[in-house]
Parts: C-alpha cells; sequence; structure tokens
C-alpha cells in the first residue's frame, strides 16, 4: 500500500502544477506557437482536475494507513516465535534493513511483514519476539521494544 500512496503522490506532484500552468496559460494567452489557447485551457483544466482527483486519493490513503497504524498501537502485546525471517540487504532505509518477517502469533496464527530493523538483530528461527498486533488483521504488527 506505500507504493501505491508513493506512485500517487508522485502523480499529484506532475499532474496538479501542470495543470495549474496550462491553465493560466491557456487563460491569458492570445497566441500559442501550436495549438489554441482555448486547446491548451482544455487540458489544463483536465489536468488541474485530474490532479485534485489523485491528491483526494492521496490523502485518503495517508488516513487509511494512519488508521491502521492506530489499530496497531492499540491492539494486543503478545509473545510471537519467528518461523522465518528473510534479509534484504538492498533495502536500506536510515541505517535500518528490510527484513520479510513471518512469526507465529499465539492464538493469531502464523503473520508475515516486511519491517525495516537494525542490521544488528538476530531473528532465528524459534526465538521469542515481543509483538503488538492488531487482532483483526494479525498480519499488522510490529516488534516491541
Amino acid at each position: 500500500m506505500a507504493v501505491v500512496r508513493l506512485v500517487v503522490g508522485i502523480l499529484v506532484v506532475t499532474f496538479l502544477p501542470m495543470g495549474i500552468a496550462f491553465t493560466v496559460i491557456g487563460a491569458t494567452a492570445d497566441e500559442i506557437d501550436r495549438g489554441t489557447p482555448e486547446g491548451l485551457l482544455g487540458i489544463g483544466v483536465a489536468f488541474t482536475a485530474l490532479g485534485c482527483l489523485l491528491a483526494a486519493v492521496f490523502l485518503l490513503l495517508g488516513r487509511r494507513e494512519a488508521a491502521r497504524r492506530k489499530r496497531r498501537e492499540a491492539g494486543l502485546q503478545a509473545t510471537a516465535e519467528v518461523v522465518r525471517a528473510g534479509w534484504n540487504p538492498g533495502g536500506r532505509t536510515r541505517g535500518r534493513v528490510a527484513v520479510d518477517l513471518t512469526v507465529r502469533i499465539p492464538g493469531a496464527g502464523e503473520a508475515r511483514r516486511t519491517l525495516f530493523l537494525p542490521p544488528t538483530t538476530t531473528l532465528e528461527p524459534g526465538t521469542p519476539l515481543e509483538v503488538r498486533y492488531d487482532p483483526a488483521e494479525p498480519s499488522n504488527f510490529e516488534p516491541v521494544g
């Protein structure tokens, strides 16, 4: 979902300024090199409308992710068992490494999620791990501490 939000955000910052620029130029120009000012105005209005629609989608996705984070933070805490941990050294951010982590949460079954953890973290199968999770969506978990 984060990738979708990122792509939508990129499209917003592309279409919205371009639409505004085309609209202003189409509305104020008397003559342009190719086409008509009215055509440029129409394209500008369409791009601006598309940019506004994408901005609304971007905000909706942000709210949805914030609600998901709140449910996880207000959820249950349990000691899960690491089933699999696959390090992805190509995925780094702020000194953390991407880890495809699968855990077994008592009463909720197995849950899988990609997390960014410090590279010094040891996650061998069978290792106990304190997690906080959303009971309605066990894959919405995070390590505690």
